[in-house]
Formats: structure tokens, sequence, C-alpha cells
């Protein structure tokens, strides 16, 4: 039997039993967080410049924090966010950045969904764009 049919069957014996599978009935081991800020204010600024809030969440607790999905209110958002496993006692990042297409105030909603007791989390950044004439 040639390598590539062996792995074949057992990539697919191994998914056939559940493994890989996130719809699995087995229980989701939590951790705990800090966020220092929820809220970001970014002030007034000029449309040409590009702002980013950056929200720092420290895993205080035993188990890794998996951040899954990264959701926002708005098209006009856009996030990015630590995709690995996030250790002990280590810090994942959020970012996120308004698309300044729009002048004058807003405020934009991310929510965090991870493993922690109240997912998802909730964040807020807000800002003003102005001209800048």
């Amino acid at each position: 039997m040639s390598k590539i049919s062996y792995l074949a069957i057992v990539v697919l014996t191994l998914s056939s039993c559940g493994w890989g599978n996130k719809d699995t009935n087995q229980p989701l081991i939590l951790t705990t967080i800090s966020i220092p800020k929820k809220l970001i204010n970014l002030g007034s600024y000029v449309k040409s410049d590009q702002k980013a809030a950056r929200f720092p969440i420290v895993n205080t607790g035993n188990q890794p924090l998996v951040i899954e999905t990264v959701s926002v209110d708005c098209h006009c958002t856009i996030v990015g966010w630590t995709k690995k496993p996030v250790m002990p006692k280590d810090t994942a990042f959020i970012t996120a950045k308004y698309n300044n297409s729009v002048t004058g105030y807003f405020q934009k909603n991310i929510y965090v969904h991870a493993n922690v007791q109240h997912s998802p989390i909730f964040l807020i950044f807000r800002g003003n764009v102005s001209l800048g004439y």
C-alpha cells in the first residue's frame, strides 16, 4: 500500500471518529481572562489618518485561550486577532480599524468568541473623523 493511500485511510478513520469536529458533545475547556480596557476612544482625527484600537486580552487561567472568531456590527470595521492558542499568562490582541469613508462620530462593537465563561466578549471602540480642512 502506498504512503498516500495509508495516509488517506488514517485521515478518514480519524475524521469518522469525530477527530477535529467542533460539533462533538465534548465539554468546552474554559479559561479566564483579564481585559484592561473594553472601550477605547480614538479621539478626533483627520480622515486621511488611519487609527486602530488595540485590545490586549490576558489569559489569567490555567488552560490555553482560543479565540474562535471575532465579529463586528458593521462592514466598515476591519478586525484582526491572535489566531494561535494563547498560553496561560500570555496576551492575545484584538485590533480594529474603522473605514474612514464617512466623517463624523462613530462607535463600533466587536464580539470576541472564545473559550471563556461569558462568550462572546463585548468590546467597543469609538472616535470622530473629520475632513481636516
